[in-house]
């Protein structure tokens, strides 16, 4: 039987300690899975993760839209598949699919008018194009992995690169809105700075590379994965 896949996009270079650590939560909390890197394999990384090499020499949001492209044209990539990201640990045992949107749809106004976070720039352009057609929005851009299936990714794609979207747009909304996946709501995960609050519930956790360091965000690690 096939199984499915846990896909990641990884940036060029060994020095990974966040993906090592997500690769853990994996190995514990959903088992059974083939795993994949596209773009970059680390050298200590498991003979068997299968790889798909990509040239990384654009921006990252290039680098990435090149790797979607890689995913969807791959035929031994499962037809579901579930997205995943160096910064994503997976904290208590779970199954796929796993399908979830962010629990406050509402745009705030600082979401909307930002003009230097480029994330929540992205998420606002995301509102306005998917607006501009009348589809509905979906915030899917928590950092929790998010499992789809490739004529979903395709589609999402297809809307992408017809519209010249490429480096302006959220990718995972794009591709849950126009495919009217639902889902269920739930927070965000991620500590990127110490005022954050700890998610509950804890069953996913994402940080960046300087909250990864901190004690707060190491004792949690170490408290679900003891």
């Amino acid at each position: 039987m096939e199984k499915d896949c846990l896909v990641y996009f990884v940036r060029e270079g060994d020095d990974n300690p966040e993906l090592e650590c997500s690769l853990e939560t994996v190995k514990r909390n959903l088992p059974n899975h083939q795993i994949w890197f596209i773009g970059y394999k680390p050298s200590w990384a498991p003979d068997d993760i299968k790889h798909i090499p990509t040239k990384q020499d654009s921006s990252k949001y290039a680098n990435v839209h090149k790797a979607w492209h890689e995913l969807i044209k791959d035929n031994e990539i499962s037809e579901m598949f579930t997205i995943m990201n160096d910064d994503f640990f997976i904290m208590k045992p779970t199954k796929t699919p796993i399908l979830y949107y962010r629990s406050d749809e509402t745009l705030r106004s600082n979401d909307l008018h930002t003009r230097y976070d480029t994330w929540k720039i992205k998420k606002y352009n995301t509102y306005l194009e998917l607006h501009k057609y009348n589809l509905p929005y979906r915030d899917y851009e928590l950092h929790i992995p998010m499992t789809m299936t490739k004529e979903q990714a395709k589609k999402g794609l297809e809307f992408i690169d017809t519209n010249h979207l490429e480096d302006t747009i959220s990718v995972r909304s794009i591709i849950g809105n126009v495919n009217n996946m639902g889902g269920k709501p739930h927070e965000d995960v991620k500590i990127s700075f110490y005022s954050d609050p700890t998610p509950r519930p804890l069953d996913f956790l994402s940080s960046n590379d300087k909250s990864f360091r901190t004690d707060r965000v190491q004792r949690l690690l170490r408290s679900y994965l003891k």
